[in-house]
């Protein structure tokens, strides 16, 4: 396992930067926008190819040393069902990595895009990683002296590089056969931020639409009813009679005991005098008021709550 994991470092750092390279020249990230590159970045597709047969464990890079160690074990250890699971999985990384991604990148259609090699040490960085991964593949003693234990296994034996191949081989002829089906399509890869996304969109809709357009209309009720109440305390006593005198007004068309004219009239005569004197309060008699109110209301809600108890 500590052989595989400096292997794929190895490789899956060389098969990222190619990546990384082909978007940083073209832009473009999807499948569906790709391909005929191999005539404008020839060497970076040979950099990538590199890491393509590492990650296939084909003999004589990275790949192949380590995963044919551990594959082994398995085999060894009479290990069947992990060993059957091991050998599916490097065969679906070898189609989906190693022949899909750089077929449908590199070759396929001729997608016009007018790229070119990436920058020289962008190309150097791939180099460099290359040329370990070859090495530890021609020379896996420089990287089983590494491991933290004494390590005699052989990775070229005529068993394991046969196997190597026939399992690139044969998934090979699988794709080829198959690559029609395998072709990417114009599709959207639903992933957990899509979930996220179309939340925050809803949020974002209730915070414009109905949360503002409700909480306009209530700042406005408020603001009136602040209006309202404030118009009021300048003189209670008066403004409590004139809504009186004007419901009377409404309901029977006068005043008791003055004619309809002489009703409007009055009505007109105390919103216009409206507040009149400054009426006279005590702080200490309005919070007693107070205090008394919310005792009351109290003393309500406690009776209340003993009969549904009782």
């Amino acid at each position: 396992s500590v052989a595989h994991a400096f292997s794929h470092i190895l490789y899956k750092g060389l098969l990222f930067m190619g990546a990384g390279s082909v978007i940083f020249m073209t832009g473009k990230s999807r499948l569906t926008e790709l391909g005929g590159l191999y005539r404008y970045m020839p060497l970076t597709l040979a950099l990538y190819i590199i890491g393509v047969l590492s990650i296939s464990a084909f003999p004589l890079f990275s790949g192949f040393v380590s995963k044919s160690m551990i594959i082994s074990a398995a085999g060894e250890r009479h290990l069947a069902i992990v060993w059957l699971l091991l050998t599916l999985a490097s065969a679906g990384t070898i189609l989906h990595t190693g022949l899909r991604l750089p077929y449908f990148t590199f070759f396929s259609k001729d997608a016009g895009l007018a790229a070119r090699e990436p920058p020289a040490n962008m190309l150097l960085a791939m180099g460099l990683v290359a040329l370990l991964g070859i090495f530890v593949g021609v020379y896996p003693a420089a990287l089983f002296s590494l491991l933290p234990y004494q390590v005699d296994y052989v990775p070229y034996t005529g068993e394991h590089i046969v196997g190597a191949v026939q399992l690139v081989a044969f998934t090979g002829l699988g794709f080829f056969l198959l690559r029609d089906r395998l072709a990417p399509e114009r599709t959207l890869s639903l992933d957990i931020d899509w979930l996220y996304r179309r939340a925050g969109r809803a949020f974002m809709w209730f915070i414009r639409e109905p949360l503002s357009v409700y909480s306009s209309k209530l700042y406005s009720v408020l603001i009136s009813v602040s209006d309202a109440l404030a118009w009021i305390s300048r003189n209670p006593k008066k403004a409590f009679f004139m809504h009186i005198d004007m419901a009377e007004y409404r309901l029977f068309g006068r005043i008791h005991g003055l004619s309809p004219e002489a009703s409007l009239e009055h009505i007109r005569s105390m919103r216009v005098n409206y507040p009149g004197r400054p009426v006279h309060r005590d702080p200490v008699g309005d919070a007693i008021i107070v205090a008394i109110i919310l005792l009351m209301i109290y003393a309500l809600y406690y009776i209340a709550r003993l009969r549904l108890w009782t």
